[in-house]
C-alpha cells in the first residue's frame, strides 16, 4: 500500500533495458554523444519542432535552470502559491535565481487570468521601487492534482505575451497531464503560448530524466551557461539521455501515465464511496487528494498504508477538513496495481465499519 509519492516507484523495465545498453563501451563526454543527439532529435519529434534540451539533475534544477535564464535586476516571478517553487524549493527561485516570487491565489492549484492580471497591475514599469514582472511559472499538473486545460495555458500565454513575460511550466508530471487532457504536447506547450519546460519523467517511471526543454531560441546560449554554472552538465550524459529516449520510444511515457492516472481514478471512485469521506479535488491524474476521518487515517497507517497528511490551508474553505477530519494525498504510479488499491480499500472498509 504504498501511495506516498509516485518518485517512491523503481523504474520501468524498458528505462532499466536501456541504461545497461549503454553501460559499456566508450561514448563522448558532456552530452556530445550520439545518444544525446538522437534523444534531442526525438524531442523534437515529441513537440513537433525544433527545440533546445538542457538535462539536469532534478526537477528543481530544471526550475532553476529555467528562470535563472530569463532573471534580470528587480526580477518578479508569479506562481500559485502552492506551487513547487514557491512551497518546496528551500528559496531557490530568490537565493539563487535573485528574482522575487509573487504567490497568486487559484482555486483547485490553478492560476486564473484575472488573479494574474491584477497582480501584474501592482508592478508599474513606471514604478521601480515595486520591481517589475519577468516570467510566469505554471504547473502541469498542479500541486492538487488537477489539470490545465489547452484554453487555459493559451489564457495565460497570452497575458505573458501582452505584458513581454516569459511562461514557464513546471511539468513534473506532464506526462500525466497530457494523457489527461488527451492532447498533442505541442497543444499544451508552445502552440499555447509555453516558452519554457522542465519535462520529468522521474516520477512516470524513470530513474532520473528531467531537463529543460526551451521553445525559444534566443535564450540558448544563456541557458547553455547558466547550465554548466549551476553544476548540471552531466559528464556521461547519455545515461541521462537514454532514459528519456525509453520513454520516447513506442510512447512508453504514455503507457506508463495511462496507467498511473487509471489506478488512481479506481483508487478516487473507492475512496469517494466510503462513509465519511470526500474527495478535496478532481481527480484529474494520478493524484487522489481526499478529506477522511482523522480516525481513518490513523488506522490506515497502523496498518502499513504508506500517504501523505496534506495541509489544511492548500485547500479553498469549502472542502478544508473539518474537526476530526484531516485531508490526504494518495500518489499512483506506474507500479502501482490492482492489488494495491484493493488491499488499501478494504483496509479503509475495515476502518470504517469498525
Amino acid at each position: 500500500m504504498f501511495f506516498g509519492s509516485d518518485n517512491w516507484a523503481g523504474v520501468s523495465p524498458l528505462v532499466a533495458e536501456a541504461l545497461s545498453a549503454c553501460a559499456g563501451g566508450f561514448a563522448s563526454a558532456y552530452g556530445s554523444d550520439d545518444l544525446t543527439t538522437q534523444t534531442r532529435d526525438a524531442l523534437g519529434t515529441f513537440f513537433d519542432r525544433d527545440v533546445d534540451v538542457f538535462f539536469t539533475a532534478t526537477g528543481s534544477a530544471a526550475n532553476m535552470l529555467s528562470l535563472s535564464a530569463v532573471a534580470r535586476p528587480g526580477g518578479v516571478v508569479f506562481a500559485h502559491r502552492d506551487s513547487h517553487i514557491l512551497v518546496d524549493e528551500a528559496a531557490g527561485p530568490e537565493s539563487l535565481v535573485g528574482m522575487k516570487l509573487h504567490a497568486l491565489q487559484g482555486r483547485l492549484g490553478r492560476i486564473n487570468a484575472k488573479e494574474l492580471t491584477e497582480a501584474l497591475a501592482t508592478y508599474p514599469r513606471e514604478h521601480v521601487h515595486r520591481g517589475r514582472g519577468i516570467a510566469v511559472s505554471m504547473t502541469q499538473g498542479t500541486e492538487l492534482g488537477t489539470t490545465y486545460c489547452v484554453m487555459d495555458v493559451a489564457a495565460i500565454g497570452s497575458i505573458a505575451r501582452r505584458n513581454n513575460l516569459v511562461l514557464h511550466m513546471d511539468g513534473a508530471r506532464f506526462s500525466n497531464a497530457l494523457v489527461a487532457q488527451n492532447v498533442t504536447p505541442a497543444a499544451l506547450t508552445h502552440e499555447s503560448g509555453v516558452d519554457l519546460l522542465s519535462l520529468g519523467f522521474t516520477k512516470n517511471g524513470a530513474w532520473a530524466s528531467e531537463m529543460v526543454v526551451s521553445f525559444r531560441e534566443d535564450l540558448r546560449d544563456d541557458l547553455t551557461y547558466r547550465q554548466k554554472a549551476m553544476g548540471q552538465v552531466f559528464s556521461k550524459n547519455r545515461f541521462a539521455a537514454a532514459q528519456a529516449l525509453a520513454m520516447l520510444t513506442d510512447d512508453h511515457w504514455k503507457v506508463l501515465a495511462t496507467h498511473a492516472n487509471g489506478m488512481a481514478k479506481k483508487l478516487s471512485d473507492g475512496v469517494a464511496a466510503l462513509e465519511g469521506c470526500r474527495l478535496a479535488a478532481p481527480t484529474e491524474i494520478n493524484e487522489v487528494f481526499a478529506i477522511i476521518p482523522q480516525a481513518m487515517a490513523d488506522k490506515l497507517k497502523a496498518a502499513s498504508a504508506i500517504f501523505a497528511d496534506w495541509p489544511k490551508d492548500t485547500a479553498e474553505t469549502d472542502i478544508a477538513p473539518g474537526e476530526g477530519e484531516v485531508m490526504i494525498r494518495l500518489v499512483a504510479s506506474f507500479a502501482t496495481t490492482d492489488d494495491h488499491v484493493d488491499q488499501f480499500l478494504e483496509a479503509a472498509q475495515r476502518a470504517e465499519a469498525a
